[in-house]
């Protein structure tokens, strides 16, 4: 049996979704670890820092030139609002409470919190970018 290019790539998609999810489990474990012994904002700056240092790793292992200031030149005013609430919530909020709530509960704990995800990103869906809840998202909801 022969997928074609679109299954393909939402096979590859479900792929990348499912080791993203992957990570964040190890980022709540680890996050665990080293949340009583190192402050949040220290354990959050230490991760920006190796992140860098991986991602400039990454485009130099793979000979792919930095096109930073053209890319940059792509990036609108509107663009730049929507990345800075992005870095801010995803960033570094979302990180700082997670670091902060380990210190004082299990990762398996914080692991059910985060469940709630799927209801939250529909709520915030369907007010912020208008997108519809359709009986499908609605089960989705009430089953996290």
């Amino acid at each position: 049996m022969s997928l074609n290019t679109s299954n393909k790539k939402i096979y590859l998609g479900y792929l990348f979704l499912s080791l993203a999810q992957f990570a964040v489990a190890l980022n709540f474990i680890c996050g665990k670890e080293i949340a009583g012994i190192v402050p949040a904002y220290i354990f959050i700056c230490i991760r920006f820092i190796i992140g860098t240092f991986l991602l400039l790793s990454f485009y130099y292992v793979a000979k792919k030139p930095l096109l930073i200031v053209d890319s940059i030149k792509k990036v609108t005013f509107k663009n730049w609002c929507t990345l800075a609430v992005q870095g801010l919530c995803g960033g570094f909020i979302f990180n700082f409470l997670l670091i902060e709530g380990l210190r004082y509960t299990s990762a398996t704990s914080a692991g059910m919190v985060a469940s709630t995800f799927p209801a939250v990103l529909s709520i915030f869906s369907y007010f912020i970018l208008r997108e519809s809840i359709n009986a499908d998202k609605y089960l989705g909801m009430c089953g996290a």
